[in-house]
């Protein structure tokens, strides 16, 4: 008898609006939903700025190059051809060329929001240096020389 006389209420209480405005159960409702514009941005990774894992090794010269035989010295030909000092092939948006005295081979990097990995030496990677790999030689050349912080990512654990 209790629940009967509370789902009665609780009828009441919900309908008791709709009763008031003159509906009833059969009354369509209109659900009025907002009309929401979204522009799309593009979302890069920050740098980590803080923490126990980034490290800013400060402001870097950063060319860039690519595969060909102007920037390597390599023939297409050669076995050699695209592999880095580390033995991995290179990679636009990936591989960079460092100084190993600077920083050490297969280091994480953030220049400019980028991502990257030192994979690869050059004689002419010396100091505060990054020579960064573009897949072609005009690209390379657009890059020219720019000026960057550089952040290395320090596994603690």
């Amino acid at each position: 008898m209790i629940k009967k006389i509370a789902a009665i209420a609780a009828a009441a209480l919900i309908l008791s609006p709709m009763i008031r405005a003159g509906m009833t159960r059969e009354t369509p409702v209109e659900i009025i939903q907002p009309v929401v514009t979204v522009e799309p941005v593009e979302i890069k990774a920050p740098a980590p700025t803080t923490g126990p894992h980034a490290e800013n090794l400060g402001t870097f010269t950063c060319t860039a190059y690519c595969a060909c035989p102007l920037c390597c010295g390599k023939a297409t030909t050669d076995p050699a051809y695209g592999i880095t000092a580390s033995g991995t092939t290179v990679q636009q948006g990936r591989t960079v060329a460092v100084d190993p005295e600077v920083i050490p081979l297969g280091s994480i990097l953030y220049i400019n929001g980028e991502r990257l990995i030192a994979e690869d030496t050059g004689g002419a990677i010396e100091g505060n240096r990054i020579d960064i790999y573009f897949d072609s030689h005009d690209k390379a050349l657009e890059y020219g020389v720019q000026e960057w912080d550089v952040w290395i990512w320090r596994d603690n654990t």
